[in-house]
C-alpha cells in the first residue's frame, strides 16, 4: 500500500478550496496529472468525472466519483474498471480552519495488486514529489500567486 500526502496552509476558506477542487476542469491547473477532462457531471455534493490522467509517463483513462462534505472534505474513488485488478485508489482533500485561512491536506492511497505491485516503488517516489507540487500550486492559485 502507498499513502502519500501533502499539507499547505491556504489563505482562503474551506468552501473556496473545495469548490475549486470539485471543478476538475479548473483543478487541472493545480493537478498536472489530469491531461484532459472528457466528461463531468455534478449533482449536489456528488460528481462523476471521466478524464485522461497520467501515471508517471503513461496516460490512462479513468472515471472517478467525488463526494463533497461541505466545509470539510472531498473523497475521491475510481469507478469500477479493469484497473481494479491492478490497483485500488482513494483520494481525499481535508480542510481544517486556521487563523489565516485553512490547512489543506491532500492524500492519495493506492493498494497495488498482482503485477501492479511491481510498479509500487517507482510510483511512490514520483507521487510524493507530485502531490507536494500539486498542493503548492493549489495554494498559489487560490491566493492569486503565479502557480508555475
Amino acid at each position: 500500500m502507498i499513502v502519500v500526502e501533502a499539507t499547505e496552509q491556504i489563505g482562503a476558506t474551506a468552501d473556496d478550496v473545495l469548490s475549486f477542487v470539485m471543478d476538475v476542469d479548473r483543478y487541472r491547473q493545480a493537478d498536472h496529472k489530469i491531461l484532459r477532462v472528457r466528461h463531468s457531471e455534478r449533482h449536489g455534493d456528488e460528481a462523476r468525472v471521466s478524464m485522461w490522467t497520467r501515471a508517471g509517463p503513461l496516460p490512462l483513462p479513468v472515471t472517478q466519483r467525488m463526494r463533497l462534505v461541505p466545509g470539510h472534505r472531498i473523497d475521491v474513488t475510481n469507478e469500477p474498471s479493469w484497473q481494479d485488478h491492478l490497483v485500488e485508489f482513494h483520494g481525499a482533500f481535508e480542510c481544517e480552519p486556521v487563523a489565516a485561512g485553512v490547512r489543506v491536506t491532500h492524500r492519495y492511497t493506492f493498494e497495488f495488486k498482482g503485477l501492479g505491485q511491481l510498479a509500487a516503488p517507482f510510483v511512490r517516489r514520483w507521487l510524493q514529489r507530485d502531490i507536494r507540487a500539486e498542493v503548492r500550486r493549489l495554494r498559489d492559485l487560490l491566493e492569486g500567486r503565479d502557480a508555475s
